[in-house]
C-alpha cells in the first residue's frame, strides 16, 4: 500500500481511542492529551459549546482531516514519569490451593 492510497482510508474513532489508551498507559499525563484534543478538534466542535457550560471535548471530536497529524502528535507525547506497570500473576494468585 502506498501513501497515497492510506490517506484515503479514513481513521476510525476506534483508533485514536486506542492510541490515546496505550499513551496514558505509558504515563503520558492525561491533561496533555486533553490539550491535543482541543488544538485538533473541529473549530465547529468549538463553536457549538455554550460559554456557560464546561465539557470536555473527545477523539471523535477530531476531523478526519486533521486525524493522521493527531495521531503523530498523540505518539510524540513524553511520559511524565509515573508508569502504570502491570504486576505479572504468579503461581499463587491464580492457583492457590497448588502452592504449598
Amino acid at each position: 500500500m502506498n501513501a497515497a492510497s492510506s490517506a484515503r482510508i479514513p481513521i476510525t474513532d476506534e483508533v485514536l481511542k486506542l492510541s490515546v489508551g496505550i499513551r496514558l498507559e505509558a504515563g503520558v499525563d492525561e491533561a496533555q492529551i486533553r490539550a491535543l484534543i482541543d488544538q485538533f478538534a473541529s473549530e465547529l466542535c468549538r463553536g457549538e459549546q455554550p460559554q456557560d457550560i464546561v465539557g470536555f471535548l473527545t477523539v471523535e471530536d477530531v476531523p478526519q482531516d486533521r486525524r493522521a497529524e493527531f495521531l503523530q502528535a498523540v505518539d510524540g507525547l513524553a511520559s511524565v514519569g509515573r508508569v502504570n506497570v502491570r504486576r505479572l500473576l504468579s503461581v499463587v494468585d491464580v492457583w492457590p490451593s497448588r502452592v504449598r
